[in-house]
């Protein structure tokens, strides 16, 4: 019996509101259990940020399971203004750990199209959750 792909969702947790930071993280997450994919959900193993770690303790965390994981779905939506103490720093990390290590990224954004560094090392560019969830389920089963 093979493992099942295991998808990493990677998104903002610091300077978002529990729903808007793990909503997307539980829809995404249902379809794709019910699809035949593990999924690492930061919010499920650790609770919200800050709740019980250390950041320290949290981006070792997210490195364990960023090396572990064989997908990186990417929920890179960000607020129309955003205050520079809430720029998604985790998140831009672990998509340049993940494109390093050659995984995958699948992703979506309100912002980033046509930046240069976004564009080199996301796999697939999709305008939305759904998009990114039918890519993953077509690719990667």
């Amino acid at each position: 019996m093979s493992k099942k792909p295991l998808v990493y969702l990677s998104g903002m947790m610091d300077g978002v509101s529990k729903e808007d930071g793990n909503g997307w993280r539980q829809e995404a997450a249902q379809i794709l259990r019910e699809s035949g994919f593990d999924v690492f959900n930061p919010y499920e193993k650790h609770g919200g940020p800050k709740e019980n770690y250390t950041a320290n303790e949290i981006y070792n965390f997210d490195i364990y399971w960023l090396d572990k994981s064989d997908i990186i779905l990417a929920n890179l939506n960000l607020p129309e203004t955003i205050k520079n103490k809430d720029i998604p720093f985790f998140t831009i990390g672990e998509l340049f750990l993940g494109y390093r290590c050659r995984k995958p990224i699948i992703s979506y954004t309100n912002c980033l199209n046509g930046r240069f560094g976004y564009d080199a090392i996301v796999t697939k560019n999709a305008s939305n959750l759904e998009e990114c969830l039918d890519y993953i389920i077509k690719n990667f089963q």
